[in-house]
């Protein structure tokens, strides 16, 4: 009873007894590198798109 337990707990991403913030930490070693990709990448793009707002002149967005 306890294994399936467990098993159910790991697919959910936490263990039992413990809160949901404890994330397992196989899991945080399977997705970490990724979300911290994909958190770089909308961060630069948001920043880029940021500074090209601000500096027109520089680099014009709406020119076609």
């Amino acid at each position: 009873m306890s294994a399936v337990r467990g098993t159910e707990g790991r697919r959910a991403g936490t263990w039992p007894g413990r809160p949901v913030w404890a994330i397992d930490r196989a899991l945080l070693w399977k997705w970490g590198p990724w979300v911290v990709l994909l958190v770089g990448v909308v961060t630069s793009l948001v920043l880029g798109f940021a500074v090209g707002l601000a500096r027109p002149h520089r680099q014009p967005q709406r020119a076609r």
